[in-house]
C-alpha cells in the first residue's frame, strides 16, 4: 500500500504521472488550492482507499462519481460544501466520512446505504436535522454532530446510542468513548 502526502502547499494540480503508481492507496492533499477540481491522477488510482482533501476551498463534490467505489475513508473537512450528492451511496465500503466545518444543511438519506460506516463527522455545519435513517447504520460507533442548528434528534438513534441530554454527548452501545 503506497501513500502520497502533499499537505500544506499551494498545489492546484498533481502531476499526471502519479496515476501510474497503481499501488497507491492513500492520498492526502490537505491545505492546498484544489477548489473543486480533483486531478485525474488522483481519481484514476484503482486502489485508492483513503482520500483526504481538508481545507481546499472545495465547494462542489460532483467528482465523487469518478472515485473508485472501494473507497474506505473520505475526509473533506473545512471546505465550502453545501450538499452531499446522492452518489455517496456508491461507496458501500466507506468506513469513515468526515465533513466537519462546511455549510451542510442536511444529510441525504443516501448515507444510510453506507452499511460499513463506522465514523461520521458532521460537526460545525448548519444542519437543522439528522435523518432518521442514520439508525440503520449498525456499524456506526462515532457520530460527531456538535455545533450545528439541531433542535431535535431522531428517535432511531436510540437503537444505536444512549443520548445524554445533560452533557449533549452520544455514547454507542456497547459502551465506548463518548463524543461531545
Amino acid at each position: 500500500m503506497g501513500r502520497f502526502v502533499a499537505n500544506n502547499n499551494s498545489l492546484s494540480d498533481v502531476p499526471w504521472e502519479v496515476h501510474n503508481a497503481t499501488s497507491l492507496a492513500a492520498v492526502q492533499l490537505d491545505n492546498n488550492r484544489f477548489g473543486s477540481l480533483i486531478p485525474y491522477s488522483v481519481w484514476s488510482l484503482p486502489r485508492l482507499r483513503f482520500l483526504s482533501m481538508q481545507s481546499n476551498d472545495i465547494g462542489d463534490i460532483s467528482f465523487l462519481g469518478r472515485l473508485p467505489t472501494d473507497l474506505e475513508e473520505l475526509v473533506l473537512n473545512d471546505n465550502r460544501l453545501m450538499y452531499i450528492p446522492e452518489k455517496i451511496r456508491q461507496f458501500s465500503k466507506l468506513r469513515r466520512l468526515e465533513l466537519s466545518s462546511n455549510y451542510l444543511k442536511l444529510i441525504p438519506i443516501a448515507i444510510s446505504y453506507l452499511k460499513d460506516l463506522e465514523v461520521l463527522t458532521v460537526a460545525h455545519n448548519q444542519l437543522q436535522a439528522l435523518p432518521a435513517e442514520l439508525g440503520r447504520l449498525t456499524q456506526l460507533h462515532t457520530l460527531r454532530f456538535h455545533s450545528n442548528a439541531l433542535v431535535t434528534l431522531p428517535r432511531t438513534l436510540a437503537v444505536l446510542y444512549r443520548w445524554h441530554p445533560a452533557n449533549d454527548t452520544v455514547c454507542p452501545q456497547p459502551q465506548l468513548a463518548c463524543v461531545p
